[in-house]
C-alpha cells in the first residue's frame, strides 16, 4: 500500500489532540511527532499523556534538529559526516566574519562599501537575512543571476559594484561556503540537512522510512527546505498527517503546499467561533491594571468580565496572558498589587538579569572614563560593593577618573578596590580585544567568579536579608552566571570546529556585541510552575498554546500589523525578480513580499485569538503615552465582520474605560484595601499611625507651632505641605545631581556679607574685592568647586560670572545711595508678633539712610522667580514694628540667575532703573494678610498640599502628598 498524505485543519488545539492521539494509535510501525517548538514538545506531550489508549505506545515528540540526529542514528551516518548546529552566539560569529572579511577586501582595493554596512547592528540584520535564504534553499547561482553574473566570480566581485544586492550575493555565498567547510550547519538548514541524509543513503532510508508514520501538528505553513522533506518522507513510504491551524484568510498556507500530493483533506468540525469580548482602556498602563482589576473582580463574582463571559471564574491557572516584553514591569506591578499568582512561561533572558545590565554599565563608565555617578551608582548596586560603599561621601568628593576612584577608595573604602579592578580587567578585556572563549571568561572574572562563588550573588544574598524582594534577582542572577559558566565550557571545546571564526579577537564595541548575542538568545530556567498561577507569555507563545480563557494585550494597528518595512538587502522587487525569472528554474521556491509578510502577521493574529478555548479578551489601549489615539486593529474588524464572522464578539460594543475614570465611580465596585471611588473617607493605614509615633513625633501635628521663620513665608504660600515637610518634620528632598543649591546659598550669603564689610572700609571696587577673596570664601563653604578636575568646578565658573555681573549691578544702585548713606547693617536680625506666633527674619543687607532703609536680599535663582514674593515685605513689617522712625524705603531682591533685581518702594516717585515700579504697602498689606494666615494654620497644625502649585514639577515630596494619586495626575511636563 503507498503511502498517504492526510491534512486536517482546526481552529482550536484542544479539539486537535485526539486527532493526534489516534494518529500515533493508528501507526502500524512507529510514529515521529513534529512540532515547532521546545514549548509545543511540553503542550503535546501533556496532552497525549492523559490518554490512557497510548501507554506504552512507542512515539517520538521533537522538533527539526532532534529529527536529524534520530536520523543519523537510523541510517547510521558516520560522525566524520555529520554536521554541527551552530547556536545564536556562533551563528553571530561566522556572520560577523564574513562581513568583516568582505569590508577588509574592500578596504585593500580602496572599494567603498555602503555606510550601513559598518554599523552597530548590522550583523544581526544579515543574519536575519542569510537565514530567510537558507531556510527557503536559495542558492548561491540563484543570487549570481539577479545580479547578472553567469558564474561566480569571486576575485571579481567588489570591483563590478557596492549595491547591497551584490554585496548579499558575496556574503551568502562566503557564508554558505564556511559552513560546509567546516562541517556547520544553521538552524534554518536543518530540515534540508535531514533531507541530504536520506538521499545520501537511499535504501537505508526506505528500510527506516517504509511503513513510519509522521505527524506534524502546528504548521501553518512550511518553508522551502521543509516542505521538500515531507515530499521525500512520502516518497520513501512514510505515511504524512498534518495538523494545520484553519485562518479562515486565503493565503498560502500548508494546505496550498501540499495540495498535489494530499490523499484526504479533512476540516475538524467544531461548534464554535473563537468568543471574543473587545477591551478598549486608558493608555498603555492602564490597560494592564483594569485587566487585572477586572480579573479580581470575575473572581468575586462581580464586574464587567463576569457579565459579559456568562460563565463562572475558571481559576487563575486556566488564564493565559500576552503581552509585550518592554511591558511586563508594568503587568508585573499590577498582577502583584492586586495578588494575582502569575508564572512567566517565556523565562527570563540573560539580558534582563542583573548580570547583563551590570556587565553593560562597566563598559559605558569606562568608555567615558569613570565619571562620578555614573560609577558611584554602579560600585553602590545591591550586587557589589552596597554594604561596605560610601555614597554620600562619593557624591560628595566627586572622584572623577580610573586614578581619582583608585585614590578615593584607598582612602574612604579600601574593600571596595576589588570591584573597581573587576570592572577594569573587563573592561580592558574588552577594550584590547579576545576571542570569545575569553570574552566569557572576563564576564565571568566581572562576576567574581574566579573565586568558589559568585561575587555578585553573594552581594545579593546578603541583602536579601532587609530586602526580600531581591530574592528573584539572586536566583537570576546566579542562573545566569551558571548559564555563562556553561557556555564558557562549551566554547572551549567548539572553538576549533567553529574554525577561524572563533578565534579572531572581537574588540570594544564588537566584543559587547557578541556578548550581548549570547544574552539575548539565553534563556533563563522557567522555574516550577505554582498551580493555580496565570500563565504570562512576553513572546509569541507556542503554537499549540491553549487556555480557557486567552488575554491578548496591545491589540492596536500599531502593533497589529505594526510597521512593517521591506527589507533593506533584498527589496520586494529583487525577490519578484527571481520568482519570476523561469530561467532559475526555483519550483516552489519562495520569498515572502511584504504584502504576504501582512498576511502572515494577519494569520498569526488569528491563531493568537484561538488560544482561548472558551473566552478570548483582547484588549488595546484607548491612547498611547504621548496622548495620541490608537486605532483598533484592521485584523480584528477583519475577524469581526459581515454576517458570519469568523470571531463573535460576545457583546455589542466594546468594553471602554478611558483616563477620566481611572478612580472608580461611586456605583461601582471597589476592591478594598487597594482602592477608593471619589467620594470615599480617605483611608489611613493602621501602620501609618506606628509610623507616627515612632519616626514622626506626635507634637510636630498636634501640637501648636508658636515660631516660624520669616524667609519661609513664600514656601508657604507656595505649598503649606512642603513647607511642613521640609521645616517641621526635616525630610530632606533629594539632591538632583552632583550640585548642592543649599550649600552654594550659604557661600554666596556669606561671600557678599564679607564683601560688603570691606567695600565700606576700602576703596576698591566691589568686583576687585569679591575676586579676591573668592576661593577663601568657597573654601570654607563649598571646597568641592575649587577643583579645576573635578565635575563641580564648571559651577564655579558659573557663579563666579554672575557674581561679578551682579557686582556692577550693585555699583550702579550704591551711586544713588552712597551720599545719603548713614550705616550699612548685614545679617540684621528681625522679629514680628503676629496673632501669637513669633516670626523671626535675618536680613542679608540693610543700607542706612538719612530718611528710612533698603533691605536686600541675594538669591541665586533669576529675578522673574521673585516678582511675587514676599518675604522683603514681610522684613519691612517687622523692621517697622521695631524701628517706627526710620520707615522702610525699599525692598530689593538682588538676583544672581540673570543679574536684574525686583524692587519694591514706598514713594510713587522714586524709580528702579529699567524696572516697573512696585508699590511696597500693597506688599506689605498682603505680607501681614498671608503671615495672619500662617500663624492661623501653624497653631491649628493644618498644611495641606497645593497641587497648583509651579513647584509641584521638580518637588522632592509629590510622593508624600499622594499628587500623583489624584484624577487630574501629574503636570502637563510628566504626561
Amino acid at each position: 500500500m503507498s503511502a498517504q498524505v492526510k491534512l486536517i485543519r482546526y481552529k482550536f488545539f484542544h479539539n486537535a489532540a485526539g486527532v493526534v492521539a489516534k494518529a500515533v494509535k493508528d501507526a502500524q510501525k512507529g510514529c515521529y511527532v513534529l512540532v515547532p517548538s521546545s514549548g509545543d514538545v511540553r503542550i503535546l506531550e501533556k496532552a497525549l499523556s492523559s490518554d490512557p489508549s497510548l501507554m506504552g505506545k512507542k512515539r517520538m515528540i521533537m522538533r527539526w534538529e532532534e529529527l536529524y540526529r534520530e536520523a543519523a542514528s537510523q541510517l547510521g551516518t558516520p560522525k566524520s559526516k555529520l554536521r554541527r548546529q551552530i547556536d545564536p552566539p556562533d551563528h553571530w560569529l561566522v556572520v560577523h566574519f564574513v562581513l568583516k572579511n568582505l569590508i577588509r577586501e574592500a578596504e585593500s582595493i580602496n572599494v567603498n562599501v555602503p555606510p550601513s554596512f559598518k554599523q552597530r547592528g548590522f550583523v544581526e540584520l544579515l543574519g536575519k537575512t542569510l537565514r530567510e535564504l537558507l531556510r527557503e534553499e536559495v542558492l548561491p547561482e540563484h543570487l549570481w543571476r539577479l545580479n547578472d553574473c553567469e558564474r561566480c566570480e569571486k576575485g571579481k566581485c567588489l570591483s563590478l559594484g557596492t549595491e547591497s544586492k551584490r554585496l548579499l550575493c558575496r556574503l551568502y555565498h562566503d557564508y554558505v561556503q564556511y559552513l560546509e567547510e567546516s562541517s556547520l550547519m544553521d538552524s534554518a538548514q536543518t530540515a534540508t540537512a535531514v533531507r541530504h541524509l536520506l538521499e545520501d543513503a537511499p535504501l537505508s532510508a526506505q528500510r527506516w522510512l517504509w511503513g513510519q508514520t509522521f505527524v506534524f501538528v502546528g504548521f501553518l505553513s512550511f518553508t522551502h527546505g521543509q516542505l521538500l522533506l515531507v515530499r521525500s518522507l512520502k516518497d520513501l513510504g512514510a505515511n504524512i498527517v498534518v495538523l494545520t491551524p484553519n485562518t479562515g484568510l486565503d493565503i498560502h498556507d500548508a494546505q496550498e503546499q501540499l495540495r498535489t500530493i494530499t490523499d484526504e483533506l479533512a476540516e475538524l468540525k467544531e461548534e464554535d467561533s473563537p468568543q471574543i469580548v473587545e477591551a478598549v482602556l486608558g493608555d498603555y498602563r492602564l490597560e494592564l491594571e483594569l485587566l487585572a482589576r477586572y480579573l479580581v473582580l470575575w473572581r468575586k463574582g462581580y464586574g464587567p468580565l463576569h457579565e459579559l463571559s456568562h460563565m463562572p471564574f475558571p481559576g487563575w491557572g486556566r488564564i493565559g496572558i500576552m503581552v509585550e516584553q518592554q511591558r511586563l514591569p508594568t503587568l508585573k506591578e499590577a498582577f502583584d498589587r492586586y495578588g494575582i499568582p502569575y508564572f512567566l512561561e517565556n523565562g527570563p533572558s540573560v539580558a534582563s538579569t542583573l548580570l547583563w545590565q551590570g556587565a553593560r554599565k562597566a563598559w559605558e563608565i569606562a568608555k567615558n572614563d569613570f565619571p562620578t555617578e555614573e560609577t558611584a551608582w554602579l560600585l553602590a548596586s545591591s550586587y557589589m560593593a552596597a554594604k561596605d560603599f560610601p555614597l554620600e561621601k562619593a557624591l560628595e568628593k566627586a572622584p572623577k577618573g580610573l586614578e581619582g576612584w583608585r585614590s578615593f577608595l584607598s582612602s574612604n573604602a579600601p574593600s571596595c578596590l576589588k570591584h573597581l579592578d573587576r570592572i577594569v580587567s573587563f573592561t580592558q578585556k574588552i577594550e584590547g580585544g579576545g576571542t570569545p572563549s575569553e570574552l566569557y571568561e572576563a564576564l565571568l572574572n566581572l562576576a567574581g567568579k574566579a573565586e568558589r562563588t559568585s561575587q555578585w550573588g553573594k552581594a545579593l544574598s546578603w541583602e536579601i536579608q532587609d530586602l526580600t524582594e531581591l530574592d528573584e534577582d539572586a536566583r537570576q542572577t546566579n542562573q545566569a552566571i551558571k548559564e555563562l559558566e556553561e557556555k564558557a565550557l562549551q566554547i572551549k571545546e567548539a572553538e576549533p570546529d567553529i574554525g577561524p571564526a572563533g578565534e579572531e579577537p572581537l574588540r570594544k564595541e564588537d566584543a559587547m556585541a557578541f556578548l550581548a548575542a549570547w544574552a539575548e538568545r539565553s534563556n533563563l530556567w522557567r522555574g516550577v510552575k505554582i498551580k493555580g498561577s496565570i500563565s504570562v507569555y512576553t513572546a509569541t507563545p507556542p503554537v499549540l498554546t491553549y487556555h480557557d480563557v486567552w488575554i491578548l494585550t496591545g491589540a492596536d494597528s500599531s502593533s497589529w500589523p505594526g510597521n512593517l518595512r521591506q527589507g533593506p538587502l533584498l527589496t520586494d522587487e529583487e525577490r519578484e525578480t527571481l520568482h519570476d525569472d523561469p530561467s532559475l528554474a526555483l519550483g516552489a521556491f519562495h520569498l515572502p513580499l511584504l504584502p504576504e509578510i501582512r498576511q502572515q502577521r494577519h494569520a498569526l493574529f488569528r491563531r493568537l485569538m484561538c488560544c482561548g478555548t472558551k473566552l478570548s479578551i483582547v484588549s488595546r489601549p484607548l491612547q498611547d503615552d504621548a496622548g495620541r489615539p490608537l486605532r483598533r486593529s484592521p485584523f480584528l474588524e477583519k475577524a469581526l465582520e459581515g454576517n458570519t464572522p469568523w470571531a463573535k464578539r460576545i457583546h455589542d460594543s466594546p468594553l471602554t474605560r478611558g483616563l477620566k475614570d481611572v478612580i472608580p465611580p461611586d456605583d461601582d465596585f471597589r476592591i478594598k484595601p487597594l482602592e477608593v471611588r471619589e467620594k470615599d473617607t480617605p483611608l489611613v493605614p493602621k501602620r501609618f499611625n506606628l509610623l507616627r509615633k515612632k519616626d514622626l513625633p506626635t507634637a510636630r501635628f498636634t501640637e501648636k507651632i508658636e515660631k516660624a521663620h520669616l524667609s519661609d513665608l513664600d514656601v508657604w504660600n507656595d505649598c503649606p505641605f512642603r513647607y511642613m515637610a521640609s521645616r517641621h518634620l526635616k525630610i530632606e528632598e533629594p539632591v538632583i545631581g552632583l550640585f548642592d543649591t543649599k550649600r552654594a546659598g550659604i557661600f554666596i550669603h556669606s561671600l557678599w556679607e564679607n564683601a560688603w564689610k570691606r567695600k565700606l572700609t576700602t576703596s576698591m571696587p566691589l568686583e576687585e574685592i569679591v575676586e579676591n577673596i573668592w576661593d577663601q570664601e568657597l573654601g570654607k563653604h563649598y571646597p568641592a568647586l575649587l577643583d579645576p578636575k573635578g565635575p563641580l568646578n564648571r559651577h564655579n565658573k558659573r557663579l563666579k560670572f554672575q557674581a561679578k555681573r551682579l557686582c556692577k549691578l550693585q555699583e550702579t544702585l550704591d551711586e544713588q545711595l552712597k551720599l545719603s548713606r548713614k550705616n550699612l547693617l548685614t545679617e540684621k536680625e528681625l522679629s514680628i508678633n503676629v496673632e501669637g506666633c513669633l516670626f523671626r527674619g535675618r536680613c542679608d543687607r540693610v543700607d542706612v539712610v538719612e530718611d528710612g532703609v533698603f533691605i536686600y536680599d541675594y538669591k541665586l535663582g533669576s529675578s522673574p522667580n521673585y516678582s511675587k514674593a514676599l518675604q522683603l515685605a514681610s522684613y519691612a513689617l517687622a523692621w517697622e514694628q521695631e524701628e517706627p522712625s526710620m520707615p522702610v524705603n525699599g525692598v530689593i531682591y538682588l538676583c544672581m540667575g540673570d543679574g536684574g533685581f525686583v524692587m519694591a518702594s514706598r514713594s510713587e516717585n522714586e524709580k528702579a532703573p529699567g524696572k516697573k515700579f512696585r508699590s511696597l504697602s500693597e506688599q506689605k498689606e498682603r505680607a501681614l494678610e498671608k503671615l495672619e494666615e500662617w500663624a492661623k494654620t501653624l497653631k491649628e497644625g493644618n498644611f495641606p498640599p497645593n497641587y497648583n502649585s509651579d513647584t509641584c514639577k521638580v518637588c522632592g515630596y509629590r510622593g508624600l502628598c499622594r499628587r500623583e494619586e489624584t484624577p487630574s495626575g501629574g503636570t502637563e511636563e510628566d504626561e
